[in-house]
């Protein structure tokens, strides 16, 4: 048994030498290449990562539904009763399982909670219910490009430039942005450049204000070195021209 052991352990290791030198060295590159991928996959930073969960929007009880809101029906202790996500449809109602259609645009938060009580009490003895807003759709800003946390965001009145990327998390590198771009509602084009706007001397009463529907897009500044491609790069070389010397 032992024998035979380090018999097929000498054929496979025969079988390796007689292999021909661009086949290790293909076999090389492409273990390379995925760990390379891992390692990348793996240094990807928090703020670079995607959530698809959505927190419910902070709003007043007295903030008035709108169609096109998405709203969060909570029933503690009842999921049957529960709805993560429900979209008021364009005839101002919700379609709501088991309880069919229930008026909504143009009811107050505090209204549309207590009328959604009403109709959960005719199967669950006091219910614990809550009601939040999801999505607005209609007041909304969107802005995307070169800032930390691209996405919508909420606004119940207009508000400067400013404010709107503070709360885009700001952004990313201000000394290597030049140029944001504002498309209005109206599909109209504005052009700023970064420097002008944060200069010393700028004056902030001249920020460029936003309206509901407008999108502000950070233009990502080109020309960037990427230095971890350069490095994996410099790695194949050095790996290729070590096999090809010891071959």
């Amino acid at each position: 048994m032992i024998y035979t052991e380090l018999q097929r352990k000498n054929t496979n290791m025969n079988m390796i030498i007689k292999m021909p030198v661009k086949r290790i060295l293909i076999i090389l590159l492409v273990t390379l290449c995925i760990v390379s991928a891992q390692a990348q996959t793996e240094n990807v930073e928090p703020n670079q990562v995607i959530s698809n969960t959505q927190s419910s929007l902070m709003v007043d009880s007295t903030y008035v539904i709108k169609r096109g809101d998405v709203l969060e029906v909570n029933v503690m202790e009842h999921p049957e009763f529960s709805l993560a996500s429900i979209m008021v449809m364009p005839d101002g109602y919700v379609q709501f399982p088991g309880l069919g259609s229930i008026p909504a645009a143009g009811m107050t938060i505090n209204a549309f909670t207590k009328l959604m009580r009403s109709n959960v009490e005719k199967y669950v003895v006091n219910p614990l219910l809550t009601v939040f807003v999801r999505i607005m759709p209609n007041e909304v800003i969107n802005v995307v490009g070169f800032v930390n946390r691209p996405g919508q965001i909420v606004i119940f009145e207009p508000t400067n430039l400013i404010t709107v990327l503070s709360k885009a998390g700001g952004i990313k590198d201000i000394r290597k942005c030049k140029w944001i771009t504002i498309v209005r509602a109206d599909q109209s084009f504005e052009k700023y450049s970064v420097k002008k706007l944060f200069s010393k001397n700028s004056n902030r009463n001249l920020m460029p204000k936003l309206n509901v529907g407008d999108t502000v897009y950070v233009i990502e500044p080109s020309g960037g070195v990427n230095w971890s491609l350069i490095s994996f790069l410099l790695q194949l070389g050095y790996i290729t021209l070590s096999l090809l010397n010891y071959f």
